[in-house]
């Protein structure tokens, strides 16, 4: 666990995003990234009173949304 922590601190990528950030990465509107959030489409989390989305949730969905129907 410690590697991947050290490896994550290292990285100038953050490790999440706010909701805003994730729809510009995404392309999409922010009301857009806040319905999938709500509807559970992409997973997110709350830090405080914040939401944000792990960078490795963006990646995976952009996987998904690879294969065929």
């Amino acid at each position: 666990m410690r590697d991947s922590a050290d490896n994550a601190t290292q990285s100038s990528e953050p490790l999440a995003y706010d909701l805003a950030e994730a729809a510009r990465l995404l392309s999409l509107g922010k009301r857009k990234v806040e319905y999938m959030v709500k509807s559970g489409e992409l997973r997110s989390i709350k830090i405080g009173r914040s939401r944000r989305v792990p960078r490795e949730v963006l990646l995976e969905y952009i996987e998904q949304q690879k294969q065929p129907a």
